[in-house]
């Protein structure tokens, strides 16, 4: 079984040191801001994530543009010269044209090379949409599985990634062409804020307007919760855009709801193992037949199994109804 090497780019969004440790290559994409060309590096050596929200927030543009087909072919050509196969996982192709290099340099090494392994897969993911998918990638790899097995895996567990996200403002995305003026005029005024979702077509769509960031924050804990699939492997990421403060939020009320759930759950299993136990002796205490208090006992008994489910359920239901203000809601509900 051949050896491959994993192959993305910079629209991972995944730590720097992540990306060294693991092995991965990462191939930067570019932007332009300000009169100047750089590199987006893991690193951000080049330019610092916040020089560059700092140069965003007094009114400069960044326009971004795609790797082009020679990084590629440098990069899988370096890899198949050392033996390896390439297992290359890109940016959508629903946003950018980085995906048609990617798949143009495959392409153009196999004209030259029939016999080398590789696989290009668009994604359709952005930011650490894209990067979780590399996570899952590489955890195939250690796994053992194949290049063509990992690709078949990552095909199937794209379509599962859900991609949840607001901005501060539609200012830059007016500056981009994406929102018009008068949009953008009226959000600000009334204080909306978008909440957006990345479909399965790879492209950008807004879902949602919220008044106040805090509802729109809210929201994205809501569908974090109806998406998410009770796994012992899920993996959850939060990104931003140098708003540390907001990130931090949203991942207590995550753990406060992951906290709640859990607790509902295993009060449920106890509570459940103990009408298992003193399921026959209720029916001792009313004056009917043997047959009646075993059926009554056997009653019981599907009642105490189903209580973890019905806890799971019901702090789901209060978890999403909270919005990630759990501690408020369950005071409410506690007093009314």
């Amino acid at each position: 079984m051949k050896k491959y090497i994993i192959v993305t780019d910079s629209t991972t969004d995944l730590p720097d040191s992540y990306a060294n440790e693991s092995g991965i290559k990462i191939v930067p994409l570019g932007f332009s801001i300000d009169g100047k060309n750089y590199k987006d590096y893991l690193n951000k050596r080049e330019l610092s994530t916040k020089d560059f929200y700092d140069m965003i927030s007094t009114g400069k543009t960044a326009k971004t543009y795609q790797v082009n087909p020679k990084e590629f072919y440098d990069v899988f050509k370096e890899i198949i010269d050392s033996g390896y196969g390439v297992l290359g996982i890109i940016f959508s192709s629903g946003l950018s044209g980085t995906f048609n290099s990617a798949r143009f340099a495959k392409d153009q090494i196999l004209a030259e090379n029939p016999n080398a392994e590789i696989v290009v897969i668009d994604s359709l993911c952005a930011s650490l949409g894209e990067g979780l998918l590399v996570h899952y990638a590489l955890k195939a790899q250690k796994e053992g599985m194949t290049l063509y097995e990992a690709q078949d895996y990552l095909e199937n567990l794209k379509m599962k990634i859900s991609h949840w996200f607001t901005v501060m403002d539609l200012d830059t995305l007016k500056r981009g062409g994406r929102v018009s003026a008068a949009a953008a005029f009226f959000a600000k005024t009334l204080n909306i804020h978008p909440v957006l979702h990345v479909s399965n077509e790879g492209k950008l769509v807004a879902r949602m307007k919220k008044i106040g960031r805090k509802n729109a924050l809210n929201t994205i804990a809501e569908k974090l919760f109806e998406t998410y699939i009770p796994d012992e492997n899920e993996v959850i990421c939060i990104s931003h855009s140098c708003c540390l403060e907001d990130a931090n939020k949203l991942k207590e009320a995550m753990d406060t709801d992951i906290k709640l759930i859990a607790c509902s759950v295993m009060s449920c299993v106890a509570m459940g193992m103990l009408l298992c136990i003193c399921a026959p002796l209720f029916p001792r205490l009313y004056n009917t037949s043997d047959s009646v208090k075993v059926l009554a006992a056997s009653f019981m008994r599907v009642a105490a199994i189903c209580m973890p489910i019905h806890g799971f359920a019901h702090a789901s239901y209060f978890t999403l109804r909270s919005g990630g203000k759990t501690f408020i809601t369950f005071l409410f509900d506690s007093v009314y």
